[in-house]
């Protein structure tokens, strides 16, 4: 076996160990691509499941926004209804006394 050869797109002479050196580099190199790939594809993954779970988180958040809308509702009628007792006691009638 020879113990050199010639690199035929450079011309250069190289020895086995240096081609033996390159080669590894190869194999260093697609195991990063490999590793890249696999990571992409779970990012991807992720980002998937996430976007599933984000119209449920939205609809949860619509639901409590209706809540806080119906409660603010139901207080600003209770204010109102206050605010009319005030006023009906401050010019000396009590509350409710046009219904007897």
């Amino acid at each position: 076996m020879k113990s050199k050869y010639v690199d035929l797109q450079t011309g250069e002479v190289i020895t086995v160990k240096q081609l033996l050196a390159y080669e590894k580099g190869k194999d260093r190199i697609w195991e990063a691509a490999d590793e890249m790939r696999s990571l992409l594809l779970n990012i991807a993954e992720a980002r998937e499941e996430q976007a599933q779970h984000l119209p449920m988180e939205a609809q949860a958040i619509r639901e409590c926004v209706k809540n806080y809308d119906a409660a603010e509702e139901q207080l600003g009628k209770g204010e109102a209804g206050h605010l009319a007792t005030e006023r009906a006691s401050a010019i000396g009638n009590p509350p409710n006394v046009g219904n007897r």
